[in-house]
């Protein structure tokens, strides 16, 4: 069974396959550098290779070996080095059992950094960047926000290092405490985060608030997860049984999720509409479309900040592109590679980017994001439920 999920190194739409996977720890055959190098040259969206001689790389791994044997991880592990995209990554079975875990668990011990939603590497400098925390985790507790880079992990620096490293490090027993330095806007600051018992709180919150003359329906989603279209398309019947004069969907600091949920959210509202652009090397341009009919003509206002990421931008970008909605906040986070895993021997898993994104007026998702009709900075951090002191809420409600 695949999902869609998209998610990045500065934000990819992940196609994952769980029913391959083989959590055996053998070490993987000679073969597993021939599937890596297949995969790259046949499915690699980058055809300049990141600014890379490729065939040099290649060359230059081949006679290394030749010099001085290698196990073939090693041997991967060498070429993607050279390769130096983040996006493109080779885990063993227990880094992607780790990380399945992570993404799909009601509950699992952390910090509610989840790899690839909350955080990633960015592919032009390698710096390790907050994507969102978690809703309700110690990470959001302590304070840490989108954009925040890592620089250290318990005193070690994290430059250079692969994501599945860096997780390795914040990865610790229940109660012990992670020591964060993280740079924000130029300043370094210190944060400590213990380990616990995060859970995934990812059911939507909605409500309907009297405002003014007028009742407005608000929905704030922390992740697109399977049951996002159902849950709104119920959550949209309500709000027309209760004849309310609009929709506030609050998309900030939702890192994105499964991607066919967004195009189906975008239909109940667009009708059948393309979406955005994908460009790959299997299928250079094709339109992503919406997968519903539409439900609602009711008003609709958008809320975005930094940590709307991912399968959010692209419904908040497609829905302001067809002027259906009004986007009010902070520019997105700024996603757009699509991502597939592929199985490899011995049940290692390859990460690599497939296409990018862009939306249909020709934004590149990936490095301009979403930027708002109406920018509204929020100096706190966004907490939902604060209604009274959030000017990017409350600018929301007077734009109906």
């Amino acid at each position: 069974m695949s999902n869609i999920l998209l998610k990045s190194c500065l934000g990819f739409i992940l196609i994952i396959s769980f029913s391959f996977l083989s959590y055996a720890q053998q070490e993987p055959g000679d073969e597993i550098f021939g599937q890596v190098v297949q995969s790259i040259e046949k499915q690699y969206y980058d055809t300049t290779f990141n600014g890379k001689d490729w065939e040099r790389i290649k060359l230059d791994v081949v006679l290394m070996n030749e010099f001085s044997p290698m196990r073939p991880i090693d041997l991967v592990d060498s070429l993607l080095v050279r390769l130096n995209d983040p996006a493109v990554r080779v885990l063993n079975p227990e880094q992607f059992k780790v990380l399945n875990t992570e993404m799909s668990a009601n509950q699992y011990i952390g910090i509610g950094l989840t790899e690839l939603l909350s955080i990633d590497i960015r592919r032009e400098n390698g710096e390790v960047v907050v994507i969102s925390p978690m809703n309700d985790s110690p990470a959001l507790k302590a304070g840490l926000q989108p954009n925040d880079v890592i620089l250290s992990i318990n005193k070690k620096s994290v430059k250079g290092l692969f994501l599945e490293d860096v997780m390795a490090l914040m990865r610790r027993p229940e109660g012990k405490k992670v020591r964060l330095k993280i740079r924000r806007n130029g300043k370094t600051h210190k944060i400590k985060v213990k380990n616990k018992v995060v859970k995934q709180s990812l059911e939507p919150y909605f409500k309907v608030l009297s405002y003014g003359d007028k009742k407005i329906g608000c929905v704030w989603f922390p992740q697109f997860t399977n049951a996002a279209a159902p849950q709104f398309q119920d959550i949209i019947q309500q709000f027309e049984e209760q004849k309310v004069n609009g929709i506030l969907l609050d998309l900030r600091n939702n890192p994105g999720g499964l991607l066919q949920e967004a195009q189906r959210i975008g239909g109940f509202f667009m009708g059948s509409k393309g979406m955005a652009r994908t460009e790959g090397k299997s299928n250079y341009l094709s339109v992503l479309p919406t997968l519903e009919e539409q439900i609602t003509n009711l008003p609709l206002v958008v809320l975005t900040n930094n940590g709307t990421a991912s399968a959010a931008e692209v419904l908040a970008g497609s829905l302001q592109h067809e002027k259906r909605a009004i986007i009010i906040g902070e520019r997105t986070n700024g996603k757009g590679l699509i991502h597939t895993f592929i199985p490899l021997s011995e049940g290692y898993i390859m990460a690599l980017a497939i296409g990018r994104i862009r939306l249909l007026d020709g934004r590149d998702l990936m490095s301009e994001g979403v930027e708002p009709n109406i920018i509204i900075k929020n100096d706190k951090p966004f907490q939902f439920g604060e209604m009274k002191n959030d000017e990017q809420f409350l600018k929301g409600l007077d734009s109906f």
